[in-house]
């Protein structure tokens, strides 16, 4: 049996205090499980994390952890 591709999801967290702990990549990894959930997959393959700082101080954000993973069903 194969897998069908539901299409890509994102997710992101952001790290607003620095007393606080900084977002783990499990923390972005349960989010976009819960995203491709949300569009009826089954699961995720080809995760991948980024670090974005630039764009992060304009949200209010000392950095952003980025992730992005292929979401599947099983046919």
């Amino acid at each position: 049996m194969g897998a069908n591709i539901v299409g890509t999801v994102t997710a992101s967290r952001c790290h607003r205090n620095m007393l606080d702990k900084p977002p783990s990549e499990a923390d972005v990894t349960a989010d976009l499980m819960v995203a491709a959930y949300a569009k009826g997959a089954d699961g995720i393959t080809e995760v991948k994390m980024e670090t974005s700082v630039g764009g992060a101080l304009l949200k209010n954000c000392w950095h952003t952890l980025v992730g992005t993973a292929v979401a599947y069903r099983k046919g």
